[in-house]
């Protein structure tokens, strides 16, 4: 037990270093001691998930909710990947078995957020974005999330406020500077279409 108390030490250390590979190396090792420990697999699965690899990511979240099956974290982690993989109905089971056993978590209501936007709903998706801004989240991921939503609803000024809060927080993110590029672009566009409509 101490031993793999150790090895999940010297992995926590490299996963702070970003050094995603040592960590999973070291952290299967302590699973091998102890392999019912839930947070060794969530572990597991939050490093796989840095590196991209969603579906091991996947196959230990989803080690986590049979230890546990009320963990809404990780069911609310496992319907993100899902809706990233465009896998809806898996996505959508987790996601509302997250917020049935917690509905005042906030990240799940992002998380349906996302899940909205991919499936087209922007209605609800800036619901779900709004409701987690009520909760508390002022992160710049919602508000690029309410930022798209408003975007392909047509509504570019809110589209544009949102992105402008992005911005703020993050001023150097380059995905932000290019949507918000985009956006007042196609709202000259727009504009310029309807004045010309009006002159016939």
């Amino acid at each position: 037990m101490q031993e793999a108390k150790e090895l999940i030490k010297i992995a926590t250390d490299f996963f702070s270093k970003g050094d995603f590979n040592s960590a999973i190396v070291n952290f299967k090792l302590a699973q091998k001691l102890t392999p019912s420990n839930a947070d060794i697999y969530y572990s597991l699965a939050l490093s796989y998930s840095k590196m991209g690899e969603i579906d091991l990511a996947l196959r230990n979240y989803k080690k986590v909710v049979e230890i546990n099956p009320e963990n809404y974290k990780v069911h609310a982690a496992i319907g993100d990947l899902y809706t990233q993989k465009k896998r809806f109905k898996e996505a959508l089971t987790h996601l509302n078995k997250s917020l049935a056993i917690n509905s005042n978590y906030v990240v799940i209501h992002y998380y349906i957020g996302n899940y909205r936007l991919k499936t087209g709903d922007y209605d609800l998706a800036l619901a779900s974005y709004k409701k987690a801004r009520s909760l508390g989240s002022h992160s710049s991921k919602l508000y690029y999330g309410m930022s798209l939503a408003y975007k392909y609803k047509g509504e570019f000024a809110l589209s544009t406020n949102c992105l402008l809060k992005v911005l703020e927080k993050e001023p150097g993110n380059m995905k932000a500077k290019k949507m918000l590029s985009m956006v007042q672009k196609a709202s000259i566009e727009i504009k310029a279409f309807n004045k010309q409509n009006k002159i016939y």
